[in-house]
């Protein structure tokens, strides 16, 4: 029970981050997320950080739309209006992302022996779900990369 409770945990911080560093790529500040979302900036940042809050999980799924959203609308300017710097696929952006905290999470904790391989096969399912697609013609969730 304690192993699913620090697993839960594990999930909750690497979700966090991951949303902070796309929030942070993509140059969104905390104001405009925080006022889309509408909570505070303090709710914002303890989701950031990983910490447990009401509706914890909704809200982060939130917030992966509202970036989303962005990504979505700076591709289309892109599109419509031609950029110097043209947007690099979010998949990869993303999947990028979620490598840098591996390493770092694995740098870290390894070295105080926090982490075990059951805690690192959950941070690596997190990326595995957000890059598969379960559709009628995918059922097995087939990972994409």
């Amino acid at each position: 029970m304690k192993e699913c409770t620090k697993c839960k945990k594990v999930e909750l911080i690497v979700e966090g981050e991951r949303l902070k560093r796309l929030r942070e790529y993509y140059q969104i500040s905390r104001d405009v997320i925080a006022s889309e979302m509408s909570i505070s900036k303090s709710k914002l940042d303890m989701l950031e950080n990983g910490e447990v809050v009401r509706d914890t999980r909704t809200l982060l799924n939130f917030y992966d739309l509202i970036i989303e959203n962005h990504v979505l609308a700076l591709m289309y300017e892109e599109e419509c209006f031609g950029m110097e710097d043209p947007i690099e696929d979010p998949h990869l952006v993303e999947q990028q992302i979620l490598n840098d905290i591996r390493k770092e999470i694995l740098i870290k904790d390894l070295d105080k022996n926090e982490i075990d391989k059951f805690h690192l096969d959950s941070i690596n399912e997190i990326s595995n779900q957000r890059n598969s697609k379960n559709t009628r013609l995918n059922s097995r969730k087939i990972i994409y990369i």
